[in-house]
């Protein structure tokens, strides 16, 4: 299976137009058909448009301000002739993760958006999180990564997992490491294994720039914050950062190639 992450830039009245960028964030899909998609920064009229251009897909997500329409998405899109729905959830990166609100040092509320997906030709089923982590609020980056590891092992057990996101934070911080298992916390989650980044894990040589993130700090070092991870039962393939959208995202999509094993780690 083809897994993309993106973060598609907002709609937000600073940005650059939407009505002139749609059309290149659907050709990126398009184009490269992934079967699974995290985006980031969707808003509710940007998802309407997209679902427009990309009929093939369904997608499952919430505003990140009321759990309704309010706010960003953190939208998963997947085919619906390679998966079906089996059940999806949402939950907020904050100490109340239940309800919206914003955790810890945070500027802006934050949202998990999770799905439960079955193959159709297989019958094998997979674990989908998609995220965006808060681009300000360090001890919130730290927190959410916790949070997000102790809910990865209530909603998947052994199940296959992946995990897509702009993460905002580089390889050598605490939330990235938290993530991979290069730290430990004291809680149940630190005797199960990291996540893998799938650039390391991938038997090819990954592909394109090293840098996910366009914009200015990109320029002042803050480069790779796209990630896809994994975790039980999924190989990778093949890991590239595709140097395409320049004007239309100030991020660069990531495509993961993966296939199911019977590993669990």
């Amino acid at each position: 299976m083809n897994v993309m992450t993106f973060n598609i830039w907002s709609d937000a009245p600073r940005n650059a137009s939407w009505v002139r960028r749609r059309d290149r964030i659907a050709d990126v899909l398009r184009r490269h058909e992934p079967d699974l998609a995290g985006l980031q920064e969707a808003t509710r009229p940007m998802l309407h448009d997209l679902h427009e251009r990309l009929p093939e897909y369904r997608w499952i997500g919430e505003g990140r301000d009321d759990g309704g329409e309010r706010g960003e998405f953190t939208p998963i899109f997947f085919r619906d002739d390679r998966f079906a729905l089996i059940e999806q959830g949402r939950f907020w990166l904050a100490a109340a993760c239940d309800r919206p609100g914003r955790g810890w040092d945070a500027v802006c509320c934050r949202i998990v958006s999770w799905a439960r997906l079955t193959e159709r030709s297989s019958g094998r089923s997979v674990l989908h999180l998609n995220t965006h982590l808060d681009h300000l609020g360090r001890q919130a980056r730290v927190q959410s990564a916790m949070l997000l590891l102790q809910k990865i092992d209530e909603l998947a057990g052994g199940m296959p997992v992946i995990v897509t996101g702009d993460f905002n934070c580089r390889e050598s911080s605490a939330p990235y490491r938290l993530l991979t298992g290069q730290l430990s916390f004291s809680t149940p989650s630190a005797a199960t294994p990291g996540l893998r980044d799938t650039r390391y894990d991938s038997e090819q040589v990954p592909e394109g720039p090293r840098k996910t993130y366009r914009g200015l700090l990109g320029l002042l070092g803050l480069g790779r914050i796209d990630y896809i991870f994994v975790r039980n039962g999924l190989r990778t393939r093949r890991h590239v950062v595709l140097d395409e959208a320049a004007g239309a995202s100030d991020h660069r999509p990531v495509l993961a190639t993966l296939g199911f094993t019977d590993a669990i780690s």
